[in-house]
């Protein structure tokens, strides 16, 4: 929905901006539907958010609502790992129990696991600064930004952030792993 908002904003103005990004994103929802007989909870709330930041933004005229749409969602996002983690079980370790790493996981020593687990708390904690550094950058763009850098930081911004913390966590484990 954002690259389509800035597409059709850029060209035909904020309501016919958000009128095609609100129907960008029931059409995901429905095409995930139709193909998987399901739709995905992270798929519903981030289509609920552009449903109602699109809808509160053509009522009041301004895109602005609308462009914090993907803040809104990375802060969800940052509050479910704190949430999910509040036990001292980081969520990201949860998260590989729940998935098809189950089976490797058990073959781990109870000391391999700890470990594991110490890195992926410390990774859920660099994970939820990383989201707080972007919502930083984002908002900023959302407000003082055009469309287009908003737009650029939102997604190409945003993958560039991840790798370069990805990147920086491999090299932080390997030099971990070494040590061991």
């Amino acid at each position: 929905p954002v690259l389509i908002f800035w597409f059709v904003e850029d060209k035909f103005g904020t309501l016919a901006g958000l009128l095609a990004a609100v129907v960008w994103a029931v059409g995901e929802c429905s095409w995930e539907y139709y193909f998987w007989r399901r739709v995905e909870k992270l798929t519903l709330i981030s289509t609920g958010l552009v449903l109602f930041t699109g809808g509160l933004s053509w009522w009041l005229d301004n895109s602005i609502i609308f462009k914090f749409q993907p803040v809104i969602m990375e802060v969800l996002v940052m509050a479910a790992l704190w949430w999910f983690g509040r036990d001292g079980v980081p969520a990201l370790w949860k998260m590989a129990l729940t998935s098809r790493s189950v089976p490797l996981i058990s073959e781990l020593s109870s000391e391999q696991q700890e470990f594991q687990k110490q890195l992926m708390k410390r990774m859920t904690l660099h994970l939820q600064w990383v989201l707080a550094l972007h919502v930083v950058v984002l908002s900023y763009y959302a407000l003082q930004g055009t469309t287009g850098e908003w737009a650029f930081v939102k997604g190409v911004g945003f993958n560039i952030l991840l790798f370069a913390w990805v990147g920086v966590e491999f090299l932080i484990i390997r030099r971990m792993a070494i040590r061991r």
